[in-house]
């Protein structure tokens, strides 16, 4: 059983980083959209234009591949709750980590059909929410 709680602890961790990444990728996409237009506004030289815009490439690539690596873990975080629930169902991770599988099956966060703007909106908020401890459902 204490292997259960170790494995759920970790997965939980990986969770929780994992979504603070794609947040910081989000952020680094606002910013470099926001520079690049900024830089195009003001007339900036066109190499420094297309090198942000190279790193606003890049962060894109890096939220798409960030994004894959929370569902996967989100995935095996269910799986272990499925697998260990009633073991640890008094644990406070297991408590922790089905209110934060509730939140990403009510947010479905994807990158299928959305703008970045519009998904950040939507679910980024909810699992800040959902995984500080002592937030409420209300």
């Amino acid at each position: 059983m204490a292997e259960n709680a170790k494995r759920l602890k970790i997965k939980l961790g990986v969770v929780k980083r994992t979504t603070k990444e794609l947040a910081s990728y989000e952020k680094e996409i606002d910013t470099q959209s926001t520079k690049v237009e900024s830089m195009k506004s003001d007339g900036k030289d066109a190499h420094d234009i297309k090198q942000q815009e190279e790193v606003l490439k890049e962060a894109k690539a890096c939220l798409v591949d960030t994004n894959r690596r929370l569902e996967k873990a989100c995935d095996e975080l269910q799986d272990i709750v499925d697998e260990d629930g009633e073991a640890l169902a008094e644990s406070e991770d297991m408590v922790e980590a089905k209110k934060i599988l509730n939140l990403a099956a009510e947010t479905k966060f994807t990158l299928l059909d959305k703008s970045v703007k519009s998904r950040r909106k939507g679910w980024r908020k909810g699992w800040r929410k959902g995984w500080r401890k002592g937030s409420s459902d209300d």
